[in-house]
């Protein structure tokens, strides 16, 4: 059975994410994409549109100095538009290691992620860790 499309276009973002390489990145991301991260930490909050997005990403690796990776563990696709992906996300910060799992559910129409919604194990943990 072949792969998803949409799960195939979650692959490439994480091995994007994981290659530090923003610009094929973003060229995944729909124009009026929204991403949703929940907590009470620095990188919390929603943020519209590829140009905010973009900036959630280039905040994220200034605070953890490029540190952050992410291990598949499973994609889930749902019809033609969701993907849920779950992963085990690894970083430092400040002299402090985090690692958890973690996921994000995606919405995708034609092709490109529009939505993103951010999942933690430990909400708490994951605060504390990039409010250090």
């Amino acid at each position: 059975m072949a792969e998803h499309p949409n799960a195939t276009l979650i692959k490439k973002g994480i091995d994007a994410f994981n290659q530090g390489n923003p610009g094929a990145l973003m060229g995944l991301i729909a124009e009026d994409a929204v991403f949703y991260v929940p907590g009470n930490s620095p990188i919390a909050g929603e943020y519209r549109g590829k140009e905010a997005i973009g900036s959630f990403f280039r905040h994220m690796g200034q605070l953890s100095g490029g540190s952050q990776q992410i291990e598949p563990k499973a994609l889930l696709t749902s019809g033609e538009e969701h993907v849920v992906a779950i992963w085990n996300a690894r970083g430092s910060r400040k002299g402090r290691d985090y690692e958890g799992l973690a996921g994000w559910v995606f919405r995708v129409r034609d092709g490109r992620i529009l939505e993103g919604r951010n999942l933690q194990e430990d909400q708490d943990e994951i605060d504390a860790f990039w409010s250090a």
